[in-house]
């Protein structure tokens, strides 16, 4: 199959049913409150961009059999869409003829089909972006590339939606539309450098802006006064130039006297894109009248110090880093090539290191569909991504100043964990309250825990914890420290010392085990070697509270290995201030019968352990707070579980 039965049924569904679009969207649009014109118009875009790819594929000599998948999923689409153009041109010529002299009537009319038709509309809206993520890479575009038309379909192929903030997009969507707020409303848009907050923006926009009687989108540089912003954003709204205004004494006043005159009796939307302050704002304000006729402003910005007071119409939606999932579509949406079994380990790897930033993401897609398509050359632009602080440099430490002494401690409790490694909340969120003094004591471990809930809500929301995976009801399932911001963070002065024993050696407050047998640490000596003395581990653990396994390995010697290593430490008197002990996913610990000597221990985690029993010593573990042996064995609990008055949270299969 050559062609698409020919290139006639384009041009014909193309041009009836732009015609009957157009002409519907012209109509809805008068009444500016509705939303169905806008939606129409955003699917006479989208339309008109898949054409474009359908002519491309119908141009092609042989197309594979992918794009004529694509092609005739497309076809149906089209159909479906211009049986719903008739339904809706058909209601509405019927419900305006019977009405002709009832003009109440004739608005509830285009109420009726806001009520019926919207949702519909929306769904083929939602559906040609489906495609349009789905759309196969085009192997001979580049022969083809000449062609304006081609040019477009490429365009839309390689279009990104707005992966992983479609709630921001309806919600401001919504505010930007909505017939109950009536104010001028002022939206702004937060987030830290590589986050997506113009993209959403423009997005939205774009989608939106016919709806408005005036509109206009104005970029704005870091160095640029009130009174070059004010003459950008008259040159784009109103359309001529006030170069004759320069060098008078008032100039700011009167170019927002120009700009209040002009806007006064309009419906506008204006966009800011990039401005570097909140002062900045405050400065150009005065220039926007506001008539209660619906104007919107929405403004892009890094600037986390803003005001938040829904009474004065002033709203912000923060950018959030993306999670592994979003992460890794947006970047397959990106990359102009299929991602071979081969490459997708270290793809993954790539994804990671991007720490969630949509535009680190799309910029490692579009290097790499350039380069070669080898595991070799995608690991060379791994370690060179590596390398970077990211944005995250010139906010950490104005943060962190700024932060708490115990959200900070929080932070610095990430480093504990791999690099990679996702760490579900309900175990970050216990351990934190069982260290006991990450976050003040309270009397009620309750207020502890929502505590430590809220530091880490905190830190989401400041972006130094990306949220890896999400439950069914929004909230954190897994979350993880940026790549990047980890290497701003001092893991030795913060991690592995607290002070150095008489004898010069490191006294280890936590003690974790990265199990590495390439390059394996002091502590991983110790713990997977046999012949540390007595003195050495004494020096080393006497003080330590918490002990961390990462020691994931197949087969009974990592459960031997931490067994022996945990007999050889209480024996000798250490470790016996340890409040936490967490073993999940350690294959099996040989826990030793001395383990009874940990009074203090507060949280046991044994998840995904597989341990068949528990020994009798935990009896004495009165201060427990948690006890996790889900996904083991373990079938039965000792009698002594019911003298655990601390106890919190049983987890068991």
């Amino acid at each position: 199959m050559a062609s698409l039965e020919g290139g006639s049924w384009l041009g014909a569904y193309l041009g009836e049913l732009t015609a009957n679009l157009g002409e519907l969207t012209a109509i809805l649009n008068e009444r500016c409150g509705l939303q169905l014109g806008g939606r129409l118009r955003s699917l006479e875009i989208k339309l008109s961009r898949m054409f474009d790819v359908l002519y491309l594929i119908d141009s092609m000599k042989r197309p594979n059999e992918a794009l004529l998948d694509w092609a005739t999923e497309a076809k149906e689409v089209v159909c479906s869409i211009e049986v719903l153009m008739d339904d809706l041109m058909s209601k509405r010529a019927r419900r305006i003829g019977a009405n002709l002299l009832n003009r109440p009537a004739l608005y509830f009319t285009d109420i009726f089909l806001e009520f019926q038709f919207k949702p519909k509309v929306n769904f083929y809206v939602l559906r040609i972006e489906d495609l349009a993520r789905k759309l196969p890479f085009i192997d001979d575009y580049n022969n083809i590339a000449s062609n304006s038309m081609a040019q477009r379909g490429n365009q839309y192929s390689e279009e990104t939606v707005v992966i992983g903030f479609e709630e921001h997009v309806n919600e401001i969507t919504e505010r930007l539309l909505s017939l109950n707020e009536p104010r001028r409303c002022v939206i702004f848009i937060v987030g830290m450098e590589g986050s997506g907050k113009t993209f959403l923006a423009k997005s939205i926009y774009d989608n939106n802006a016919a709806h408005f009687h005036t509109y206009a989108w104005v970029s704005i540089s870091q160095e640029r006064s009130a009174e070059d912003i004010l003459q950008d954003i008259m040159e784009n709204v109103i359309g001529s130039d006030h170069q004759e205004l320069k060098g008078k004494q008032n100039l700011k006043e009167e170019l927002k006297q120009l700009l209040q005159n002009f806007l006064r009796e309009k419906r506008y939307l204006i966009v800011l894109d990039k401005i570097p302050m909140s002062g900045v704002w405050d400065d150009l304000k005065d220039a926007f009248p506001d008539q209660s006729n619906g104007s919107r402003i929405m403004i892009t910005t890094r600037d986390m110090d803003l005001p938040l007071d829904a009474d004065s119409g002033i709203f912000h939606y923060k950018m959030q880093l993306l999670s592994t999932d979003e992460s890794w579509t947006l970047f397959k949406n990106t990359l102009r090539m299929d991602i071979t079994q081969e490459l997708e380990e270290v793809g993954r790897k790539i994804v990671i290191c991007c720490s969630g930033l949509p535009l680190t993401i799309k910029k490692m897609g579009e290097l790499l569909s350039d380069k070669e398509a080898s595991e070799e050359e995608w690991t060379r632009v791994l370690n060179e991504l590596k390398g970077g602080p990211g944005p995250w440099s010139e906010i950490s430490n104005k943060v962190l100043w700024e932060s708490t002494l115990e959200l900070t401690r929080c932070l610095q409790y990430f480093l504990l964990f791999p690099e990679e490694f996702e760490i579900p909340a309900r175990r970050l969120i216990r351990l934190w309250v069982a260290e006991g003094y990450l976050l003040r004591p309270q009397r009620d471990d309750q207020i502890s825990e929502n505590k430590a809930e809220s530091s880490l809500m905190e830190l989401i929301d400041l972006n130094f914890v990306q949220v890896t995976k999400k439950k069914q009801n929004g909230k954190v399932r897994s979350c993880r420290l940026p790549v990047a911001l980890r290497r701003l963070l001092s893991f030795e002065r913060q991690v592995n010392t607290a002070s150095k024993s008489s004898s010069g050696l490191k006294k280890k407050v936590w003690v974790v085990d990265h199990y590495n047998s390439t390059e394996p640490s002091e502590t991983s000596n110790h713990i997977h070697g046999d012949n540390t003395d007595k003195a050495t581990l004494q020096a080393s653990y006497e003080k330590s509270l918490s002990f961390l396994s990462f020691d994931a390995r197949e087969g009974s010697q990592p459960g031997e290995e931490i067994g022996n290593f945990l007999d050889r430490c209480i024996s000798c008197r250490c470790f016996l201030w340890l409040r936490v002990l967490d073993l999940e996913r350690v294959f099996r610990p040989q826990l030793p019968k001395v383990l009874s000597k940990l009074a203090s221990m507060r949280y046991l985690g044994l998840r995904w352990t597989y341990l068949e029993s528990l020994p009798s010593s935990i009896s004495n573990f009165l201060e427990l707070q948690t006890l996790d042996v889900k996904h083991t064995y373990i079938t039965s609990l000792p009698q002594s579980i019911w003298k655990m008055q601390q106890l919190r949270h049983l987890n068991i299969k």
